[in-house]
């Protein structure tokens, strides 16, 4: 390390000006003064890339944030959607367990009158009737005994 000379010990009586003139002496000649000034103009590009980088890291951030509220948004719709169709699921399985039990009801009745028609087809009048139009005047409805 450098050590100052007398001229230079009275310019050096503020520690801010030690600093320059011992511990960074290379700041305090005009080459140091053109590399201060690229450091300075390094540091002001590096500030403004970090100006920068900080927006791209903001839009991300935000760009994030927003592309999330619109996925869950999505999410909430499909589990809306999910829960009609589901709902409406429910719905027409107790339809169509009504509905099968109206057919076996209606089962039940064709058979009654499947029977009572084979019960009384033996005993029918009409069965037996005359075809042409003059004789089914006559002819006297059936009895269902």
């Amino acid at each position: 390390m450098l050590k100052p000379n007398v001229g230079e010990m009275v310019s050096i009586s503020s520690p801010l000006n030690f600093l320059r003139m011992v511990v960074f002496p290379a700041l305090s000649s005009p080459l140091g003064r053109r590399v201060k000034e690229q450091v300075t103009s390094e540091s002001s590009e590096s500030s403004e890339k970090n100006d920068h980088e900080f927006g791209t890291i903001h839009k991300k951030t935000r760009r994030r944030e927003k592309n999330r509220l619109a996925a869950q948004k999505t999410r909430q719709k499909q589990t809306q959607r999910a829960d009609i169709l589901h709902q409406e699921h429910e719905q027409l399985e107790k339809k169509n367990v009504s509905l099968r039990r109206e057919i076996e009801q209606l089962k039940d009745v064709l058979k009654q009158w499947k029977e009572l028609v084979q019960e009384h087809e033996p005993r029918c009048q009409m069965m037996n009737a005359p075809k042409s139009q003059s004789e089914l005047v006559n002819v006297f409805p059936c009895e269902w005994s």
